[in-house]
This record gives structure tokens, C-alpha cells and sequence, in this order.
């Protein structure tokens, strides 16, 4: 069986940055075949990023999906049109506004009326992975994102954002969670 995986990085982000090369290599060592590319840093809006999507990627039939931060919102956006996933793994995930400082752009990704059922229903599996102290996106709103997929959460004490300044160039919890050997 073909073995499929989408890392779909946060905002500002770049494939090269923090742990998404290093899982990258790790996945293909694993037999997968990974898509990770470049979303459009400069306008950070839903239908870009959707655009861009359906231009390289197209389906997540069957793929596992790791989406961090606005990467995992977008994730949840891309549920509920494009194929059901094997596995979704959200990192520094959330819904709704985080704060009045947040973006407006990023509003076009977090502050839907999300699908729930239909979400629910195109992953077989979801995992919430979240900082005890991240910095931009508080854990609570990881708590309300594993609720609404009634999911677990796998929260990681003293982990931040998981950006390379937080010390995540690699991510082995990310790796053990992920259970490659399935």
C-alpha cells in the first residue's frame, strides 16, 4: 500500500523551517511519500493557501496529514472538502480568534462555521498535540480543538510554539505520536 503524507506548515512558515525538514526525512525513511510546499507568506488568506493546495497536492485521500499552527487550522479547512485522511495530526492548533492581535487574514482560516460532522467523518484518526507554554496560541484553545474532534490531546510540558527558537529543529515526540510502525 502506498504510504502518502501532507506537512502543511504555520504561518510566516517555510518547508525549510523549525522540525518540517527532519520529519520530512524521517517519513520517507519510512516509506512515505511527502508533500511539502510553499504557501504564500505574504497573503496569508484561505483561498491562497486553498488555491496553492488544489494547484501541487489536490486530494488528502488516504494521506497522513500533519498541519502546526495555521497549518493545522488549515488542515481542518481542507477536511471538509478534499478526500478522507488516514491520520490528522493538529501541532498548535486551534479555532475561532486567538486574540485582537491575531491577523485578520488568519480570521479566513479560523473564524468558520466549521463542518464538524463532515471533519469528523474525511480523517480516520485525529491527534492534538499542544505546549504547555506556547506562546501564540494558549493551550486552552488546543483543549477546545481536541473537544470538538473528540480527540486526545498530547500535550508537551515546556515545548512552546515548536519553532527552531523553542528548540524543535527535530521533534522526536511528534515522531513516537505519529506511530510509523502502523
Amino acid at each position: 500500500m502506498k504510504k502518502e503524507a501532507v506537512i502543511l506548515h504555520g504561518s510566516q512558515g517555510s518547508p525549510d523551517k523549525h522540525w518540517y525538514p527532519w520529519l520530512k526525512r524521517n517519513l520517507e525513511e519510512n516509506g512515505y511519500s511527502v508533500d511539502l510546499i510553499q504557501f504564500p507568506t505574504d497573503n496569508e488568506v484561505l483561498d491562497t493557501w486553498r488555491s496553492r493546495f488544489e494547484k501541487q497536492i489536490g486530494s488528502l485521500e488516504g494521506k497522513l496529514i500533519v498541519g502546526h499552527s495555521l497549518g493545522a487550522v488549515f488542515a481542518l479547512n481542507l477536511l471538509q472538502d478534499y478526500g478522507v485522511a488516514k491520520k490528522t495530526v493538529l501541532v498548535s492548533g486551534f479555532v475561532g480568534i486567538i486574540s485582537p492581535d491575531q491577523p485578520e487574514s488568519h480570521w479566513t482560516f479560523s473564524d468558520n462555521n466549521f463542518d464538524w460532522s463532515t471533519i469528523k467523518t474525511n480523517s480516520k484518526e485525529f491527534i492534538v498535540v499542544h505546549g504547555t507554554d506556547d506562546p501564540y496560541v494558549p493551550l486552552d484553545k488546543g483543549v477546545e480543538l481536541s473537544e470538538k474532534l473528540n480527540c486526545d490531546i498530547r500535550t508537551i510540558k515546556s515545548g512552546g510554539h515548536f519553532l527552531e527558537k523553542h528548540g524543535y529543529d527535530k521533534f522526536e515526540e511528534l515522531l513516537s505520536i505519529l506511530d510509523l510502525e502502523e
